[in-house]
């Protein structure tokens, strides 16, 4: 029985969850990173929240303010981490594909193919 079709299954799965794995670790690092950035800026005596247009939103002097902002600050994270994480991605299947071009297999001239036949 051939192996050839289960080996490159089970590579393919693996490659596949190592990918995964680092994705979803370097989101996870990307978010906290930008979650602590974003809210550096956000504190109870940021002027900000005095403005009128501003009155609406949660308020951080409260419990039920903090919570919300802390979810709103933790969403905008987590986009910004999913914005960098797709940059990495694509700038790693631009790379995958100039290997491509560098490695594509050129077609042989008649007389080379002989000279290593014979």
């Amino acid at each position: 029985m051939p192996m050839g079709p289960a080996s490159s299954a089970f590579s393919r799965s693996l490659g596949s969850s190592i990918g995964i794995s680092a994705f979803t670790a370097l989101l996870t690092t990307n978010t906290e990173i930008n979650h602590a950035d974003i809210s550096a800026n956000v504190t109870a005596v940021n002027r900000a929240f005095q403005d009128p247009s501003i009155a609406p939103f949660p308020e951080p002097i409260t419990a039920a303010g903090r919570a919300a902002l802390d979810a709103l600050v933790t969403q905008q994270a987590q986009i910004i981490a999913y914005i960098d994480d797709y940059k990495l991605l694509l700038i790693a299947t631009l790379a995958l594909f100039a290997l491509l071009v560098i490695f594509k297999k050129t077609s042989g001239s008649p007389g080379h193919a002989a000279a290593v036949e014979g």
